[in-house]
């Protein structure tokens, strides 16, 4: 009995403390979701001054206020951090041009009155955390397009002929003999 008495005693002297700190940062430095910071940055061919927000779901999304105005085309951009692309404005990265290009091209053509683009993306995601957010927030969001920049994460992180996508175990090849059929 000592022994169990011991690693009850272990784990809350490492839960409380996480805990307390928690508890204070929270207190002093609330983080909002909904939230936009600006920062520089000294990175070679990138913009020094980037503006970086999110919203309440975590979407990069900087036209929030019009996504929903008829004849708007909507796309999401998914992914990791190539989705993400922190060291960028919005309209910088992949999605942002996509976006400008595709609402320049169909306004010319008369097809549509608007393109928005909303990216949601973090670094080290696999496509099983990306397909995670969407099953939980697709209906909210409601784009029209889904556009996903995946996999990349997934042959770098966790690879190996035992590593099978977690929600898709048994539905998918292991990501090592995936890549053996991308990378010959």
């Amino acid at each position: 009995m000592p022994r169990v008495a011991n690693l009850i005693l272990l784990l809350v002297a490492a839960v409380v403390p996480i805990a307390g700190a928690e508890v204070l940062l929270r207190a002093v430095a609330p983080l909002s979701l909904d939230e936009e910071v600006e920062f520089t940055q000294t990175l070679p061919g990138v913009k020094e001054t980037v503006v970086y927000e999110r919203d309440r779901l975590g979407l990069r999304r900087p036209d929030r206020d019009t996504w929903e105005e008829d004849g708007t085309l909507r796309i999401l951009c998914v992914g990791g951090s190539t989705a993400e692309q922190v060291p960028q404005s919005f309209p910088d990265t992949w999605c942002g041009s996509l976006a400008s290009t595709l609402e320049q091209t169909l306004e010319a053509q008369g097809e549509i009155t608007a393109v928005r683009a909303a990216i949601f993306g973090r670094g080290g995601f696999r496509a099983v955390d990306v397909l995670d957010w969407v099953s939980r927030n697709l209906d909210e969001v409601q784009p029209d397009l889904v556009v996903a920049l995946l996999g990349v994460n997934d042959l770098v992180w966790n690879g190996g002929s035992s590593y099978q996508y977690g929600a898709w175990s048994g539905r998918s090849r292991p990501v090592e003999s995936a890549g053996r059929r991308i990378f010959p």
